[in-house]
């Protein structure tokens, strides 16, 4: 029982080091670099400590694996504006945008 109760506090901790966001897709900016994408959120965003925009939230990096498919489930919500879920990594992004990197995705 010990055990199970140590899993679920560690479980919930973890997930709280995430930031959440729920809403529609407002704006998408691609960088020049040709694989940034800045995304910003209408609706419920809770940020990690290391965001410090706040024209935008998330950062998608296009070089990375799944990348292209995170971006064709946001241009998706952004055409539809369909509600989305957006989970981010706990971390933002190394090219210095000051914004969560995004872990995952979900349209609602």
């Amino acid at each position: 029982m010990k055990s199970a109760i140590g899993f679920i506090v560690a479980v919930l901790s973890s997930a709280a080091a995430y930031g959440n966001g729920t809403g529609t897709v407002t704006a998408l900016a691609v960088g020049r670099s040709g694989y940034q994408v800045l995304v910003q959120l209408e609706g419920t965003v809770d940020p990690v400590g290391c965001r410090t925009r706040t024209d935008y939230q998330y950062y998608l990096d296009l070089s990375t694996t799944g990348a292209q498919a995170i971006l064709s489930a946001l241009l998706a919500a952004k055409a539809s504006a369909q509600n989305i879920v957006v989970q981010s990594t706990g971390s933002c992004d190394t090219a210095g945008n000051g914004l969560e990197v995004i872990g995952y995705v979900v349209l609602q």
